[in-house]
């Protein structure tokens, strides 16, 4: 029983990085793509697949939303991936851009294409890169929305930083590719359970001690 015990809670502080929140992460390779629709030249609907990266996250084909105004980069491109979390320079306007990215779907009532449109807008609005949301309507609204919740935390997103890149052998930056948040996989069944485990077999411990 103490062997068993003592297994759980060694699996319990294994899983215990997983979901802690750390502002640097790793790298990943990410492609991402990018289609209509397109407003004043820019595109509105950004898709993309992290392929991997060195700790443990990749994902597939999936929504993400662009946080910059660099050159689209036209292949996979290395990434710096980070929790969002205060410990960001840029985590106001992140913590705007993540409230939209997190509540889109709701707020509009649907997920066409034309509201992941709207809320990339109100996204680069929040972030102070540039204006084509109007004075009204459905991208200026969730705009509006957004700026009430500076601060918000999540764990849904990443935030995907692309390092200048370097051309030439004088190491010359090159502009560097966009940004993006990208989606957090919801963690499997079996790390859930493997983390109800633990914490199971520390109330037993627990348990014990007391008696």
């Amino acid at each position: 029983m103490k062997k068993l015990l003592s297994f759980l809670v060694i699996a319990l502080f294994l899983t215990i990085p997983l979901a802690a929140s750390a502002t640097y992460l790793g790298n990943g390779l990410l492609d991402a793509n990018w289609s209509s629709p397109i407003q004043d030249g820019y595109y509105l609907d950004y898709d993309g697949t992290v392929l991997s990266s060195d700790f443990g996250y990749s994902t597939g084909l999936s929504e993400i939303f662009c946080v910059s105004l660099e050159s689209p980069d036209p292949a996979a491109a290395l990434y710096s991936f980070h929790a969002i979390d205060a410990a960001l320079p840029n985590f106001a306007p992140l913590s705007q851009a993540a409230w939209i990215a997190d509540n889109w779907i709701g707020y509009f009532g649907g997920s066409s294409d034309y509201y992941k449109g709207e809320a990339q807008k109100a996204i680069w609005k929040a972030m102070g890169i540039m204006d084509i949301t109007g004075a009204l309507g459905d991208d200026y609204n969730i705009y509006s929305a957004a700026i009430t919740h500076t601060g918000y935390l999540t764990s849904n997103w990443y935030y995907a930083d692309s390092p200048a890149q370097f051309v030439g052998t004088n190491d010359i930056p090159s502009i560097a590719s966009q940004d993006f948040l990208t989606p957090v996989p919801t963690p499997e069944p079996a790390t859930l359970l493997l983390f109800g485990l633990g914490l199971l077999g520390l109330a037993g411990i627990r348990r014990k001690l007391k008696k």
